[in-house]
């Protein structure tokens, strides 16, 4: 999970909507793989945007400031990246655009409420996101759409639960996202991309979140900790990534370990899984997997907290 939104959890949500790694992804438009975005931080300081090869090489880093920088969302050209700062003001997030080499910083969308967890729509036009700026004043986390220039902002849902994570889908029909129901679960949802037709695809007593569609739109990868889960809703148990038809069902488990896996993103070129893991560090670290759940390549090597990783084109 993004610090922005984990500190708009704190302060707007009285149930405990916050799990480490519940985050925005970014959709995997489909293209030749380029670099990685992830989210970094040592905890207790800031977090900044890194960019990195999926072989682990030339780390750069593109945000450097005292504030909160997180959810990177590449934008399907590959040449820019989405994402959510709190540099206007401490614990709200804004939506923010840069070129992907860090140049260019601006804000997109600059309102009172806190917006977090950005992407692009396949055409490069829309930005979807989560927002507390709901009308109703009720306090809950709903989702808007708006043109890349921040204008025209659309609400897609409204309802008494949170909803994150939205990601289009390839071909920018529908749009899949995380609602987190007042029974204290966490289900993946999809709807169309005018905000009608919603489908629920998950249905359990646990969280299951963070989704992201394959580039040929056959597959969604979510997290889960279904299979981990110790009793009680919304644990802290042990998160496995998963893959499942975009309509539901013929769900995969894609890892199996003993710790922590989760923010999955696929590649543009759909042939492996960008993942954080606590496998080989108390904190986290990137990986990246084949979409079999085999061939596991560690991307970085550091004592901060990474997290949040997205795979842009080029």
């Amino acid at each position: 999970m993004s610090v922005i939104r984990r500190g708009a959890v704190l302060a707007t949500a009285a149930s405990l909507l916050g799990l480490t790694g519940a985050g925005s992804a970014g959709a995997a438009f489909p293209g030749a793989n380029g670099d990685i975005a992830f989210e970094g931080h040592v905890i207790g300081n800031d977090s900044e945007i890194f960019a990195i090869k999926p072989d682990g090489t030339d780390q750069q880093k593109l945000t450097n400031n005292d504030d909160d920088d997180s959810d990177p969302a590449f934008r399907p050209s590959g040449n820019q990246l989405a994402f959510a700062s709190d540099r206007l003001m401490a614990g709200r997030g804004d939506i923010f655009k840069m070129d992907v080499d860090g140049s260019s910083q601006r804000v997109v969308d600059d309102d009172r409420s806190s917006d977090y967890n950005p992407s692009w729509s396949p055409s490069g036009r829309k930005i979807v996101f989560a927002s507390s700026r709901a009308p109703d004043g009720d306090g809950d986390t709903e989702i808007f759409k708006m043109d890349a220039d921040g204008h025209h902002v659309e609400q897609l849902t409204n309802n008494t639960s949170d909803d994150f994570d939205p990601v289009y889908s390839p071909n920018g029909r529908k749009i899949a996202f995380e609602r987190q129901g007042r029974r204290d679960d966490a289900e993946i949802f999809s709807m169309n991309a005018a905000g009608d037709s919603e489908q629920q695809l998950t249905e359990n007593n646990d969280t299951d979140d963070d989704p992201d569609w394959s580039p040929d739109g056959d597959h969604i990868v979510f997290e889960s900790d279904r299979d981990n889960s110790p009793a009680g809703p919304l644990s802290t148990g042990l998160r496995e990534i998963y893959e499942m038809r975009p309509g539901g069902g013929g769900e995969q488990r894609l890892t199996n370990n003993k710790e922590q896996d989760e923010d999955p993103a696929y590649s543009p070129n759909g042939g492996r899984i960008v993942f954080a893991s606590s496998r080989d560090n108390p904190s986290y670290e990137i990986f990246t997997m084949s979409t079999d759940g085999g061939a596991v390549r560690r991307v970085t090597h550091s004592r901060a907290l990474e997290t949040d990783p997205a795979w842009g084109a080029r």
